[in-house]
């Protein structure tokens, strides 16, 4: 307070004085000032704008390292997640799962599907011959005898009557042959019964 009546005016938040007190400018980014008497570094996962009066912690899905004062939290990458805020790191993605930019936690792989790496940004579908029908699997299993499996098969399918498959891990089911028949899910045809016959192919049942 002067004789005058006049009295020192305080920086308000988010700047700081300078010139030996003579004006006040604000904060640069990477910094805050909750009081106006100063700037302090933003702490790790926290994020400051220039001018900040108070540190934004990081939401979930992204992080702030501590190894520099941030004015911005960058989201998680590909393949990694964070469910917490004010984090300076991301979790990885573990196998059976993927993980998309920004996000805040794992997503299972879908039946069909299967990752077996961590890190891992999608699930990659099962290759035709091949089948998954769980969640969170870290690879396919091969299509059995008597049925077959298209590209991303979430289950075998049964060879229809009139076709059969003596292979595991195919694509498709082979027509029963003349002299022959074949019920559904076979894998093999099986002969006509003595003193029977069939000169058509695809047959499903002897009778």
């Amino acid at each position: 307070q002067y004789e005058g009546g006049w009295s020192c005016d305080h920086c308000v938040r988010g700047e700081m004085p300078v010139d030996e007190g003579t004006r006040c400018e604000s904060c640069p980014f990477g910094r805050y000032s909750s009081s106006g008497q100063g700037c302090e570094d933003c702490p790790a996962g926290h994020a400051c704008k220039a001018g900040a009066s108070h540190a934004q912690p990081c939401d979930p899905g992204s992080r702030a390292s501590s190894a520099a004062k941030a004015d911005v939290c960058s989201q998680c990458e590909a393949g990694t997640y964070q469910d917490a805020a004010a984090q300076t790191s991301c979790k990885p993605c573990t196998a059976g799962s993927f993980c998309r930019q920004g996000a805040t936690d794992q997503t299972v792989c879908p039946r069909g599907t299967f990752s077996n790496t961590t890190n891992a940004p999608e699930c990659t579908p099962c290759i035709a011959g091949e089948y998954q029908e769980d969640v969170t699997q870290t690879a396919c299993e091969s299509c059995p005898t008597g049925s077959y499996c298209a590209a991303g098969a979430s289950a075998a399918l049964k060879c229809d009557a009139g076709t059969y498959q003596h292979g595991q891990g195919q694509t498709a089911c082979l027509e029963c042959v003349a002299g022959s028949y074949c019920e559904a899910g076979a894998s093999a045809a099986l002969s006509c019964l003595e003193g029977t016959y069939s000169n058509i192919t695809g047959l499903g049942s002897e009778g």
